[in-house]
């Protein structure tokens, strides 16, 4: 049996004349709609392959998790997720889109796109981020609003070098944290990890790096640009530091001078901010920013999770390969088992010729004030 039609009134016609009108304009296209991220979302900035293993209950001296399931093939997973930004206007044309870590807008990055989307790489872990879309003709959204999720270390997605990450974010066993902006670290800057002329351009004005510490030996020194001192131009200092790593540091001729220059280096203040690297940033450069966190205060775990996250860009990285063992029983010779790496690492600093001086003088720069 057919329904019968619902009779309409004369004051519904006239009701739905009114309405619609009104309708249409609440979701009309005057303005660009931000789409993605959602408002108020927070969202990962991480390396994705990471994200399981710096769980607390995971990561670190006592546990076992299989490091090498966070870069199985050994390709590049190192660099951190962009945040995909997307908006809905039928008009087409350019946009411009601003982004800023306050809400006046006062510190925004311009960014251009010829679509309804765009990838905005390196923003900042555990920031407010505001953002805003301008069509063409000046046509302008709604500011829209997301959170970066809280993220230690800070990686970098730079073009050209891999592995590239800050040295500082991490707490200390005083209550403070590591200074960020000041140490980073990563692959050489030439060869395979030729940095491009965008790449160079971020590291020295948006990073601001002063001194590019190089830790690798004369027979990997070998293009002639490289030993001009300058991969990253006339405005940044090279200091080129040939060390050894793991063992080696502690055994082999010759070592204990150049890494009590490096540290005397690094106790200058007009270093930073400063790149470390060897060829990879993998051994020498893990072993230097050990040393360097550790007498900065940072936990043991702590110091074990940041050397096994190059596994994210390298063959595995574990603290239990026979390479990082023999370092820690060589430490073992400046303190017992039980004493944190902190303790032993200074001890073995000052017996190199480092002096209290230059380490209080580390710690002033690196460190955040006690709370």
């Amino acid at each position: 049996m057919r329904r019968p039609l619902p009779f309409l009134s004369p004051a519904w016609f006239f009701t739905l004349w009114v309405l619609l009108p009104l309708a249409a304009a609440s979701s009309d296209d005057s303005v660009p709609v931000l789409v993605t991220p959602a408002e108020g979302e927070s969202v990962s900035v991480a390396p994705q392959p990471a994200v399981p293993y710096l769980s607390p209950e995971e990561r670190g001296w006592d546990t076992d998790y299989p490091i090498e399931q966070i870069n199985p093939d050994h390709t590049d997973r190192s660099r951190p997720k962009p945040v995909t930004l997307s908006w809905s206007w039928p008009h087409g044309g350019h946009f411009t889109v601003e982004l800023a870590a306050n809400e006046d807008f006062s510190d925004a990055v311009v960014l251009k796109s010829d679509s309804e989307t765009l990838q905005a790489r390196n923003l900042a872990p555990d920031t407010l981020y505001s953002w805003r879309v301008t069509a063409e003709g000046g046509v302008r959204s709604a500011a829209g609003h997301f959170r970066t999720d809280v993220q230690i270390p800070r990686w970098f997605d730079i073009p050209g070098p891999s592995n590239v990450r800050d040295v500082g974010g991490w707490p200390t066993a005083d209550g403070r944290r590591v200074k960020e902006g000041l140490v980073f670290r990563g692959t050489q800057l030439e060869g395979r990890f030729e940095i491009t002329p965008e790449g160079r351009d971020y590291m020295v004005h948006t990073l601001g790096i002063k001194t590019d510490l190089d830790l690798r030996g004369p027979s990997e020194v070998g293009d002639p640009n490289v030993k001009t001192g300058r991969p990253l131009g006339d405005e940044v200092e090279w200091v080129n530091i040939p060390v050894s790593a793991y063992k080696d540091v502690f055994t082999e001729e010759g070592q204990r001078p150049r890494w009590r220059e490096i540290f005397s280096t690094l106790a200058k203040p007009e270093t930073y901010p400063v790149y470390i690297h060897c060829y990879g940033g993998a051994d020498r450069t893990g072993t230097l920013c050990l040393f360097l966190k550790a007498i900065l205060g940072v936990s043991d775990n702590d110091l074990c999770v940041d050397y096994e996250l190059t596994t994210l860009r390298f063959a595995v990285r574990h603290i239990h390969i026979d390479a990082f063992e023999a370092m820690l029983e060589e430490l073992n010779r400046y303190g017992t088992a039980e004493e944190p790496m902190s303790v032993k690492c200074e001890r073995f600093l000052l017996d190199i010729g480092v002096t209290p001086e230059e380490i209080e003088s580390i710690r002033a720069i690196l460190l955040e004030d006690k709370p």
